[in-house]
């Protein structure tokens, strides 16, 4: 016999409790927590720094501005170009410093 229990309900959280709501940033923090400190890692990484993480592999992906706004929930796209500007600044210095030696940007074997 089945065992009645919540219906999950995908709402694309990325901590999700097992019905699919947000899990309390506590608990994602006490989790790790113990994870960083099993695996031996000094640094201090709060889960708030996953957002800004999957943030970087959507502008390197060139996501437009506008879907990132509305992935990461802003009301008004310049908090989204604020917060995330230096980002795109460090891509095109990059672009241009391969423009100008793409010799530099090469693989070495």
């Amino acid at each position: 016999m089945l065992k009645k229990g919540p219906v999950y309900a995908d709402n694309q959280f990325i901590f999700a409790r097992n019905d699919g709501q947000p899990q309390l940033r506590k608990i994602v923090e006490a989790k790790l927590k113990r994870l960083i400190k099993k695996a031996d890692i000094k640094k201090n990484i709060p889960s708030h720094s996953f957002r800004h993480t999957h943030t970087s592999f959507f502008i390197e992906a060139d996501v437009g501005v506008k879907k990132i706004q509305q992935r990461l929930g802003h009301t008004d796209i310049n908090t989204t170009i604020n917060i995330y500007a230096h980002m795109t600044a460090n891509m095109e210095k990059e672009d241009l410093a391969y423009q100008l030696n793409p010799t530099f940007w090469a693989p070495h074997f």
